[in-house]
């Protein structure tokens, strides 16, 4: 049997569709428009790639900040519960997860039975997270792929010392304007984000293997920071960064059409550290 998740988070739609628990196929479809849209053209997108029919879906469930936006969903979870399951079938050793995404930095602990111990947040402006990249690659006049690219090669990263976007933006074009190469700036942001990142990890108990999610994941430059930092990070295979949240939603899909009486849904209020 076929099911799918869709994770609409802050700043794109992520829908999967799985075989039992095998991935089939996903999509990711950053917002353009609305995200009850971006949501639609996920599972347009999915579903025309792979040859299957939105009847050949047996259930479909909606998750993330977006989840009552998600149409034609046949339900909603939590996007920590999601997370959860996927972490718990994709390595149950998995025990720390670094989610950093567009708008969002969170560090959680799960421990083996998938029920999530504790989270760490952060709310400081956009530090750490895939916005300030954005938007600095955009302030240097490059795509963030050909920047990331270019900054691959950078042999000195110039720090960073704002934090707030807007103050970070006057500081690189200071930096420009007496000349240093745009590798090198963006070099230093990269690893003020990936320091952001383990300053954070820092702060939460290690329990088990550490793996990172979310868009940042895929960003050879940060990652290659954060394993300058000490971070030893599993590797996730073939499934994207991204879209393990709604790789969960559509396992936990499964879990209540196979199981109707137990959804196999652990739910536990983490003990959290609050906001750092």
């Amino acid at each position: 049997m076929i099911y799918a998740g869709c994770d609409l988070g802050l700043v794109a739609a992520k829908t999967v569709i799985i075989k039992d628990t095998e991935l089939l196929d996903l999509a990711i479809v950053p917002y353009t428009c609305f995200p009850r849209e971006a949501a639609a053209q996920a599972l347009e997108a999915v579903l025309f790639s792979s040859g299957i029919s939105r009847q050949d879906i047996g259930r479909y469930l909606a998750t993330g900040a977006g989840a009552e936006a998600v149409p034609n969903a046949d339900g909603t979870v939590p996007d920590t519960v999601s997370l959860c399951r996927a972490i718990r079938e994709i390595d149950p050793e998995i025990g720390t997860v670094l989610d950093v995404g567009g708008a969002t930095f969170n560090a959680y602990t799960i421990d083996h039975g998938g029920i999530m111990l504790e989270t760490a947040i952060t709310d400081m402006c956009t530090a750490g997270n895939g916005i300030l990249l954005e938007t600095m690659a955009a302030t240097l006049e490059m795509s963030l792929e050909e920047i990331i690219e270019a900054s691959l090669n950078s042999t000195n990263p110039l720090p960073i010392t704002h934090q707030c976007v807007v103050f970070a933006q006057s500081e690189v074009v200071s930096l420009l304007n007496i000349g240093h190469d745009r590798q090198d700036i963006f070099a230093g942001i990269a690893y003020y984000v990936a320091n952001r990142i383990a300053s954070v990890a820092g702060r939460t108990a290690p329990l088990g293997r550490m793996v990172m999610i979310g868009g940042v994941a895929k960003n050879a430059l940060v990652m290659r920071y954060l394993g300058q930092c000490g971070l030893k990070l599993t590797n996730l295979g073939n499934l994207d960064p991204q879209a393990v949240v709604a790789y969960g939603a559509a396992l936990l899909a499964a879990d209540q059409a196979n199981s109707p009486g137990n959804t196999r849904i652990q739910s536990h209020r983490p003990q959290g550290k609050g906001k750092t």
